[in-house]
């Protein structure tokens, strides 16, 4: 999976000292801590080492207090996953390692906690997609005042790093066919679905885990990480609301009923009118369920990439060809102007969903988004 698709770049710049736009909430200082869940009730999966348990790994953004005082912002990726999405766009070691984000790292041991309980907000990639290519989202999100929690699925992702310097990092194992992609895909969503209600049932262990309010816990994701969403939706379910940011709803179809509140957000020309799993899913739901478009937007439009080629010049002195070879993949809209909606119609859904707040954005059309159209 292509994170940047900048194969075409001729002449990459290092993102040295290159830091994440600003999320845009309220809250200004935002604390980040990783650690490693073990579900000892499942063995690794996805081609991993047999009879091991299953484990993932989870990242938490959320608003802190104050600033440390020897504050540390957090790198964008860990080395070895920044010189992976390297080595998989054909870049030149170092050509991503300068970028941080806006978040201070916190040890897990003993992170400074929120002062009041937040609401948790549980986060799924795109396949083979490491957590780090979405952490605009996670920082905005936690600067509006959600605990977020994104998870890294092993055996899925491109590249999977512990915290725990013991622990050898995993690879991939996705072999896919033409003729088996949908049943090895959907195998992946199984265990997906699988690894967020596990994640859910241990929220109150994690570190600041009781300022947490689970019971108003919600989930999202992109691509199959919002099939996978939609998924962990069908009772039983611990999670109120969720999010289906432009994937494939799978087998989660006329089959099954999501109670739980659900947006599903697309891109471009990808609505229910053409693709036949929205269609069934939404025809199957009774409860609340709407479908938003983005034009200008493209599959991979959500995400970090767009930011990251921004901010690091990565495409400076690009032909207007090759400009357009961008567009096809990361829409026409600026990476600002994507993490504004992206950001302000999840955090809509969220406030209304699991807040009591009026529906606002998600309610109809709205002048201020001329870009996102309610289907």
């Amino acid at each position: 999976m292509n994170f940047l698709t900048l194969s075409l770049l001729l002449f990459p710049a290092l993102a040295l000292g290159v830091q994440l736009p600003p999320p845009t909430g309220p809250n200004k200082n935002i604390g980040t801590y990783t650690v490693t869940l073990t579900d000892s009730s499942r063995t690794s999966g996805f081609g991993g080492p047999d009879g091991v348990a299953r484990e993932i790994v989870v990242q938490a953004f959320y608003p802190l207090p104050r600033a440390p005082r020897s504050g540390k912002y957090s790198d964008w990726a860990p080395p070895l996953t920044v010189r992976t999405i390297e080595i998989s766009e054909s870049l030149p070691n170092g050509t991503l390692s300068g970028i941080t984000t806006n978040s201070f790292v916190q040890p897990a041991s003993s992170p400074a906690c929120p002062t009041k309980n937040l609401i948790p907000l549980v986060f799924s990639t795109g396949m083979g997609a490491p957590r780090a290519v979405y952490t605009t989202i996670y920082e905005q999100l936690a600067s509006a005042g959600y605990f977020i929690l994104a998870v890294d699925h092993p055996y899925d992702a491109i590249v999977v790093e512990y915290p725990e310097a013991t622990k050898a990092p995993t690879y991939t194992a996705l072999n896919l066919t033409s003729t088996d992609v949908m049943e090895v895909v959907e195998s992946y969503l199984s265990t997906r679905v699988s690894d967020l209600r596990f994640l859910a049932s241990q929220l109150k262990t994690l570190p600041c885990g009781r300022q947490l309010r689970t019971e108003k816990a919600g989930v999202f994701g992109h691509s199959l990480g919002g099939a996978a969403s939609v998924g962990s939706l069908v009772p039983p379910t611990p999670f109120k609301a969720g999010i289906n940011i432009d994937g494939f709803i799978f087998i989660y179809n006329t089959t099954s009923v999501a109670p739980a509140p659900v947006l599903i957000l697309g891109a471009g020309e990808h609505n229910s009118s053409s693709d036949t799993s929205w269609a069934a899913f939404k025809g199957a739901q009774k409860g609340w369920v709407r479908e938003a478009i983005v034009d200008g937007f493209q599959h991979m439009s959500f995400g970090d990439s767009p930011t990251v080629i921004e901010i690091t010049g990565l495409a400076d002195g690009w032909t207007d060809e090759m400009r357009a070879g961008l567009q096809e993949v990361f829409g026409t809209l600026s990476g600002e102007r994507g993490r504004e909606i992206t950001g302000a119609y999840t955090e809509a859904f969220f406030n209304w969903a699991l807040k009591g707040e009026k529906e606002g954005l998600v309610a109809e059309n709205n002048r201020k988004f001329p870009e996102v159209t309610f289907i």
